[in-house]
């Protein structure tokens, strides 16, 4: 074996600590927030500080209309197709190892989509209920309304898009317990 072709070995050799469950599960948390956070943002500043209600409302009806329920259960169902359709490629070629890879990178982005639909969701009702609270209005639903929505819908998304994180890598990348 030449110098060159045992570099090139070691060059292709990646090292992956494994998690234990709760470093594993504060990490998701922290990215969910963070997806929250930067929808939230987005949010106010369109909103012109959340003080254009107009402009809030334009942006949220861009995210939310009369599909967004049947949206939310198109990703779920499609989650469940695509999870079902890559087992079925993966048992048709159980040698190949690329694909398997592959396959477990493409499983692993499900769940971010799932963040992704969730925080923003949940980072634009955030919003709605601190415009509603620095701006009281009789007829619409109180500010803790929209807060207790948005942490349901939030809770409700984490949920899902964790779960199917975790089945997708506890094996590779997270600790038994006592490890």
């Amino acid at each position: 074996m030449t110098e060159q072709s045992a570099k090139k070995d070691t060059d292709e050799v990646v090292a992956v600590r494994k998690k234990s469950r709760v470093k594993f599960f504060v990490g998701e948390v922290l990215i969910y927030l963070a997806q929250i956070k930067v929808f939230f943002w987005v949010a106010f500043l369109i909103s012109g500080s959340l003080n254009d209600e107009d402009r809030l409302v334009e942006f949220l009806s861009a995210r939310f209309n009369d599909n967004s329920l049947s949206e939310l259960g198109y990703i779920i169902l499609g989650t469940i197709i695509t999870f079902g359709t890559i087992l079925a490629t993966q048992k048709a070629a159980p040698e190949n190892v690329w694909f398997d890879e592959v396959a477990d990178e493409i499983l692993m982005s499900i769940s971010r989509t799932i963040y992704f639909f969730g925080s923003s969701v949940t980072g634009s009702i955030l919003a709605v209920s601190l415009f509603i609270y620095l701006n009281p209005d009789n007829e619409a639903p109180k500010p803790e309304f929209w807060l207790s929505l948005s942490v349901v819908f939030g809770i409700g998304a984490f949920l899902y898009g964790c779960l199917i994180s975790y089945a997708f890598s506890h094996k590779k990348y997270v600790a038994k317990p006592g490890n």
